[in-house]
């Protein structure tokens, strides 16, 4: 008899404590929405914005000259699926953030999409091994 393994992370276990139906769907039968929420379309294009800022930061380009632009950028996206509104809300945001943020700070790794995680084994005896996985956000 082998062994059950279960990988968990904090999404999956927040996803199933919100929908078990959803958390089946998704990740026992790999099944997904035709269309991706739009809070997953914001966040996802808030964390490709914020990569853009850190890295050039990173890069030695004036804050004064990467806000706008990026602000500038963020408008003119079409790929999202956001409307106007929920663009300029975004970009909005942004600038706050930027300004927030604009003294006392450098920023020290910017973590891009290739992300390294972690891995704990929670529990293992004969029959089943429990792993939570996970990674820190670093924006």
């Amino acid at each position: 008899m082998s062994k059950i393994v279960l990988s968990l992370d904090s999404h999956s276990l927040s996803q199933f404590q919100r929908c078990p139906r959803s958390f089946q769907l998704g990740n026992i039968r790999c099944l997904s929405p035709r269309k991706e929420a739009k809070a997953l379309s914001k966040g996802t294009l808030l964390h490709e914005v914020l990569a853009e800022y850190y890295n050039g930061l990173k890069e030695g380009v004036p804050k004064a000259e990467l806000a706008p632009k990026i602000f500038t950028s963020i408008q003119s996206r079409k790929d999202t699926g956001l409307e106007y509104d929920e663009l300029q809300a975004i970009s909005s945001r942004f600038l706050e953030y930027a300004a927030h943020y604009e003294k006392d700070w450098e920023p020290i790794r910017v973590e891009g999409f290739q992300h390294t995680g972690f891995s704990k084994v929670l529990y293992e005896d004969a029959r089943v091994k429990f792993i939570y996985e996970g990674r820190i956000d670093l924006l």
